[in-house]
């Protein structure tokens, strides 16, 4: 009985401080500064104009607009909304707000998903009566895909692959702790599942770098599941050690959505000359602007209007103890950011052999600001491209075996592209 009354208690408490922080407000001068720092920053920092909403000569249009809707706003999660709205316009994957006292505080929904052939698939699951494989179908008697046309405003991404990605976790912050799935098993049949969300236990998985002989003394497997830690590195790199005198290696960085860019254990895996990345970031000089106004009709105005400061990579010769085997990377669409800074050279020069799926095509470094109160804003202010100069952003960068995720797979916990980088491991070199 003590049990339950901590329980309930703890729940009624998680219930009023969601309801709470909901209920707040921003002063109007905060706010105003919030949205008019964001509209200063797009100017100076921003390099993706290519694929924005909206043009550069649009932008006091579209800030008006805005800062008319935030001086109508009446909460905290209201303009936090508004916020995200406004910067998803420009469709950019390293450009965000955040407002971790709203997106910060909100219930476990219970489940991942992934959109493979325009359906929600489940791919982890903590709901008991759901198992990963079933598709979701409704939530609270909506269609999946009607709650995806009412919120990809709010999704920053340059795809809609990316902003596919983003729908889950704006879901657990807008639906009520009371809620009822509509699930597609593998029979086919439909069942609903209520869940009280205040009964699920937040997930915690720590994820760590991970290493183990696929064939002793042959094939070397290593998942490094993120960059946003040194230590993910670092493992990686003493790991790699035991594989030294290996025949092949896997580095798995599917699911790695990046951090910093792992240029040692790029060094250390790299065993011909390599380039890393084109890129390119806006120039903003004054006198250029006031050409840009006065003289409109001087040919080369466009580039005094969107100047870009753009460079290369010179060529790098490898580390004379790097890894000579040979080397297999696979990635996914949730691969990105630094981890696809870690594909690129590899791709460039042919170093390694990438399976899977099209990286997610989105990689840069973002200008922050943080505002306080758990407030922050990111404007992508870094543009790159493949060596080659090869666009990647909204593309991702193509495997050169496609193995696509498949429903199926995800029933039989098969991994089919895990499989398929054995068989290529397995390979002599001159098959390849």
């Amino acid at each position: 009985m003590t049990h339950l009354k901590q329980l309930t208690g703890a729940a009624i408490g998680m219930v009023v401080l969601t309801l709470s922080l909901r209920a707040q407000t921003l002063p109007l001068e905060r706010r105003v500064f919030i949205l008019s720092k964001t509209y200063e920053s797009i100017p100076l920092q921003f390099a993706h104009w290519r694929a924005a909403s909206f043009r550069p000569d649009q932008l006091d249009s579209v800030y008006q607009v805005f800062l008319k809707r935030t001086l109508e706003t009446e909460t905290r999660k209201d303009f936090a909304l508004l916020m995200r709205e406004f910067v998803a316009l420009l469709n950019n994957g390293h450009s965000w707000y955040n407002d971790s006292k709203i997106f910060g505080a909100t219930l476990p929904i219970g489940f991942n998903w992934m959109n493979i052939d325009n359906k929600w698939i489940v791919t982890r699951t903590d709901i008991d009566g759901m198992q990963p494989g079933d598709m979701v179908v409704r939530v609270n008697g909506k269609d999946i895909d009607d709650y995806y046309q009412q919120l990809s405003k709010y999704f920053a991404g340059s795809d809609k692959r990316a902003k596919q990605g983003q729908l889950l976790w704006t879901l657990a912050a807008l639906l009520p702790s009371d809620c009822t799935f509509e699930v597609q098993t593998k029979s086919g049949n439909v069942k609903q599942i209520s869940v009280n969300r205040l009964s699920l236990k937040p997930s915690v998985r720590v994820p760590k770098t991970e290493s183990r002989w696929l064939e002793a003394g042959k094939i070397g497997y290593i998942k490094v599941p993120s960059f946003n830690n040194p230590e993910y590195e670092k493992d990686a790199l003493e790991q790699l050690k035991g594989f030294i005198n290996a025949a092949a290696i896997i580095v798995d960085v599917r699911g790695n959505g990046g951090g910093s860019t792992p240029s040692r254990l790029t060094r250390a895996l790299m065993n011909k000359p390599y380039r890393w990345w084109t890129e390119s970031s806006p120039l903003t000089v004054g006198l250029f602007r006031y050409y840009a106004q006065a003289r409109p009709d001087i040919e080369l105005n466009e580039y005094f209007n969107n100047a870009q400061l753009t460079w290369q990579s010179a060529e790098i010769q490898p580390d004379s103890g790097a890894y000579a085997g040979s080397l297999v990377i696979l990635t996914d669409r949730r691969t990105g950011s630094a981890a696809e800074d870690f594909a690129v050279p590899f791709k460039d020069n042919g170093r390694a052999t990438l399976i899977g799926e099209a990286t997610g095509g989105s990689t840069g470094q973002p200008y922050m600001f943080n505002f306080g109160d758990g407030i922050s804003i990111g404007i992508g202010t870094k543009r790159a491209f493949m060596p080659n100069g090869a666009e990647f952003e909204g593309i991702g960068i193509m495997p050169d075996i496609a193995v696509p995720m498949q429903r199926e797979d995800i029933y039989s916990g098969k991994d089919r592209a895990l499989e398929k980088a054995i068989a290529e491991a397995k390979k002599p070199i001159q098959e390849r």
